[in-house]
């Protein structure tokens, strides 16, 4: 991830929650998750893996839906496999410029609606897609991670 965009994108998240809902400022559990939220993507800008097991449960469930020819693609449970499933994801790519579209929080579930340009490593190949995050907390944890990307251009970059 590049550490100064990533780093836009963190700290935008907190704006995102509170925009558009004017009694955001009072829902506590929210703001909670989303602070929650950003720390882990702080564990994941520094490359500390280790520290992001902290942020999930025990039996965390985590998949990125999309087709099975992405290598980010799958599904994996428990802290461990998740760890190694989002390290070796960010390898595959380079020069990540997330930004935050829209942050919507209720309850325990926490969704990131966003916007990623990089490239694809391997390739050297441009990409830029939307994706949406669906995350479910529990106790401090994520215990449920959902992504959804726009696929094409992810498939588009990977080509030689």
């Amino acid at each position: 991830m590049n550490p100064n965009t990533t780093s836009d994108f963190i700290n935008s998240l907190h704006a995102g929650f509170l925009q558009g809902d004017e009694r955001a400022a009072d829902k506590q559990t929210e703001a909670r998750h989303v602070g929650l939220l950003q720390d882990q993507y702080r564990a994941i800008e520094r490359g500390d893996f280790a520290a992001l097991l902290d942020f999930l449960d025990e039996d965390v469930d985590f998949e990125i839906v999309g087709p099975r020819e992405i290598p980010i693609v799958g599904r994996h449970r428990g802290r461990q496999q998740v760890a190694a499933a989002v390290r070796k994801n960010f390898s595959l790519l380079e020069d990540q410029r997330p930004r935050a579209h829209a942050v919507v929080a209720q309850g325990d579930t926490v969704v990131v609606h966003g916007q990623e340009s990089g490239r694809v490593r391997d390739t050297g190949r441009p990409y830029d897609i939307h994706w949406v995050q669906i995350l479910t907390f529990r106790d401090g944890k994520v215990v449920k991670f959902r992504e959804v990307f726009d696929s094409a251009p992810i498939l588009e970059a990977m080509r030689p």
